[in-house]
């Protein structure tokens, strides 16, 4: 066969291939019509934006009324969280509690709105931080589909907020998350002996705290994890927690004071040992 010829065939067998592939094309757009895969004028991302005028407000009512409903949460969850970014914290909370009113919401979503809801009022409304932190909880006890800190968070707010009585509940929540996390990253396990300290020293343990002191110094100095993602699970603390986390970290000869028994009860079934720097 002349080389003419194979190069004519070729070109006749592209121009159909071509068609083909425009033809799908077609039939594709065609079907994502009226989804809310397919937003026409406008960029997928319209649950991201940050705009929230009258008339952007109007716009994402609209798009959200065309997409399909199980997705409907998860927009009102993203949009919420764009505009907290900002600073319209009353908007997002409002989106955000639309996404819990809804009986039909699944706990994938639901569990994180409640934490973003839980975080949201941390500076402002405790107790509703804290009703926020156990409804996480209690909608995915494993910690799936939520950051995975939201124990440790709740153990925070306890120790900043509450008083001697709720002690009991943090050793609690520290030792049900170190006992029941896998995979933990760096940066939870920073956070995790942090609230330790604290816990520890409230109750006047200082060995237990001096030790957590040294494992959180150890886990912020470590690089990244990820290859491909080397600021995911990196510790990221300022200079004064690590000059506070250094001065604890040094040997103590002090006699030690306060109220040992709980602590040594703990640590006498290895709660804080040094598996929690793992």
């Amino acid at each position: 066969m002349r080389r003419s010829a194979v190069l004519g065939r070729s070109e006749k067998l592209l121009a159909v291939l071509v068609q083909q592939a425009e033809r799908i094309g077609e039939r594709l757009g065609a079907a994502l019509i009226g989804t809310d895969l397919y937003i026409e004028g406008m960029d997928r991302d319209w649950f991201r934006s940050t705009a929230w005028t009258e008339a952007d407000r109007a716009e994402f009512e609209r798009r959200l009324a065309r997409a399909r409903r199980y997705n409907r949460p998860q927009y009102l969850r993203i949009k919420g969280i764009a505009l907290h970014g900002v600073g319209e914290v009353d908007s997002a909370r409002a989106l955000w509690h639309r996404v819990l009113d809804d009986v039909e919401t699944s706990w994938v979503d639901a569990a994180p709105t409640a934490e973003h809801l839980a975080d949201s009022y941390r500076t402002d409304a405790q107790e509703l931080a804290a009703f926020y932190y156990r409804e996480v909880e209690r909608l995915s006890p494993t910690g799936s589909a939520t950051s995975g800190t939201h124990q440790i968070r709740l153990a925070q707010l306890l120790l900043d907020t509450g008083s001697d009585h709720d002690l009991e509940e943090v050793e609690l929540l520290l030792n049900r998350w170190i006992e029941s996390t896998s995979g933990r990253l760096p940066s939870q396990l920073f956070l995790w002996n942090v609230t330790f300290i604290h816990w520890a020293l409230r109750l006047g343990a200082d060995e237990p705290a001096r030790d957590a002191a040294r494992r959180a110094v150890d886990l912020a100095a470590r690089g990244p994890v990820f290859t491909r993602h080397p600021t995911v699970g990196v510790v990221v603390a300022d200079e004064t927690t690590l000059d506070w986390l250094h001065s604890l970290a040094e040997p103590d000869e002090r006699p030690e004071t306060g109220r040992p028994a709980l602590w040594r009860r703990m640590l006498s079934r290895g709660f804080g040992a040094d598996r929690s720097s793992r």
